[in-house]
């Protein structure tokens, strides 16, 4: 193994930088692969959690399959597994072998940049899922880092907009985002705005009786969108008359 601890293996980048696709490295702790330590850490649902894991038969040659199933459930590899490979007997891979066919460690181990012609073989569960950990939405957090804004069930996450900063004084605050997708496939983002009304007074004391208006004045909803608007895609005004 050529790659220092959490650097990403050559051949997952190359299979990454091969699709077109946008996407970003999420830097993991090396220490924290196993899954319960991982899903505490970054507070992932183990419900959503995916282990990839490497089965062989006992034969020879070893017929091997990559068995992609949720943390939550167990891997039956003296049944199904051992059935689906043609196989007498199964069993889990070893780390040596794992690192021999994959070039990854156990822990470490991704249906990406596998060698051609190794079977990954997905438990249906997996597919019935509403959503995986592959990729979704982020936050800049105030040192500048992007923090990923993990799911929860049966939750929403609103996005904090300039407007609501502004009019609770900065209690709540408006957070740079962006969404990655890592899925492989086309995704839509339907962004929903909730605004008031155009007319509605936008006053810092509403929420902080001790908000300096000298600073931020009140101002109303409608006019403060379109100002925000004007700054925001000037470059269109800029453009049209390069025309």
């Amino acid at each position: 193994m050529n790659s220092q601890p959490g650097d990403t293996l050559p051949q997952i980048k190359a299979v990454l930088d091969a699709s077109g696709l946008a996407y970003e490295v999420w830097p993991c702790d090396d220490t924290l692969a196993d899954t319960a330590s991982f899903c505490a850490h970054y507070n992932v649902p183990p419900s959503h959690s995916v282990n990839a894991i490497l089965v062989r038969s006992k034969s020879d040659p070893a017929q091997m399959a990559l068995c992609m199933v949720p943390a939550t459930h167990r891997l039956d590899v003296n049944r199904t597994v051992r059935k689906r490979l043609g196989a007498k007997k199964a069993s889990f891979a070893t780390p040596e072998d794992t690192r021999a066919l994959t070039g990854m460690e156990i822990g470490g181990v991704t249906p990406i940049g596998l060698p051609s012609g190794l079977a990954v073989w997905v438990e249906a569960s997996v597919m019935n899922l509403d959503y995986v950990i592959l990729g979704g939405l982020q936050v800049r957090n105030r040192s500048d880092e992007w923090i990923e804004a993990m799911p929860i069930d049966n939750t929403f996450v609103y996005n904090i907009g300039d407007l609501l900063e502004r009019w609770t004084n900065g209690r709540l605050v408006s957070t740079p985002h962006r969404v990655l997708n890592r899925s492989g496939k086309s995704r839509f983002s339907i962004p929903i705005f909730c605004d008031p009304s155009s007319d509605a007074v936008v006053d810092p004391r509403d929420f902080d009786p001790n908000a300096d208006i000298n600073i931020l004045p009140p101002i109303a909803a409608g006019a403060y969108i379109a100002s925000k608007n004007r700054r925001n895609f000037s470059h269109y005004d800029a453009a049209k008359g390069q025309v």
